[in-house]
């Protein structure tokens, strides 16, 4: 059974902190696509969309990210921004994101989490995971932001592309231990939630 089940995913988040609408999936072409495509009919704010694999999983600058299915984290968060909030800062969320995740991860398993700018999370010098934060304006004219992250959880590098095998890594990998995606993947959006809680506070009055 996929971890990402409605019903699992609705345990996962009882208190709807986070998560206030959950859309989960076998299989889609991207998660940021598909959060782009909700502010654009009927946003809310704290969408959370997960799929167990993406047929076009991208990143920074449209480069294509290897989405093998059932091993990894690929999701989406969906955040309002504050009227207040200025525009020339939204370059920012993407460091805000990086940070949080890395620190969230590290937290958890005890690895040498780092970030390298803008986007890349790094094992090493090996990448482990992804950001890639996109904004747009709903029918209304209000900002808003999708928060697509992607983290190489129980991957084994040794099935990459032959390109890939030197560059990348994996949290099983460096760590010999298997990691239950939906666990993390509740920390990592909690942690972002609080992250973006406190961003709002600071753009108030």
């Amino acid at each position: 059974m996929s971890i990402y089940s409605p019903t699992e995913l609705a345990a996962a988040f009882p208190n709807k902190q986070v998560g206030t609408t959950l859309f989960a999936f076998e299989e889609m072409s991207s998660t940021n696509s598909f959060g782009l495509e909700l502010i654009h009919q009927t946003p809310q704010d704290g969408i959370l969309i997960c799929t167990n694999g993406q047929s076009r999983g991208r990143g920074r600058l449209e480069r294509r990210w290897f989405s093998p299915p059932c091993l990894n984290i690929y999701a989406s968060l969906v955040k309002q921004l504050q009227p207040t909030f200025p525009i020339q800062n939204t370059g920012w969320i993407p460091l805000l994101a990086g940070v949080s995740i890395a620190k969230t991860l590290k937290e958890i398993t005890d690895l040498p989490l780092s970030l390298k700018w803008p986007n890349d999370i790094l094992i090493q010098k090996k990448k482990v995971g992804g950001i890639l934060c996109e904004s747009a304006n709903d029918r209304n004219g209000t900002r808003w932001v999708v928060i697509g992250f992607g983290i190489n959880v129980n991957l084994n590098t040794a099935t990459l592309p032959v390109e890939l095998q030197e560059t990348a890594t994996s949290l099983r990998q460096e760590s010999g231990h298997v990691w239950d995606r939906l666990t993390l993947l509740r920390k990592i959006t909690m942690a972002l939630e609080e992250e973006f809680a406190e961003l709002a506070n600071s753009h108030t009055g």
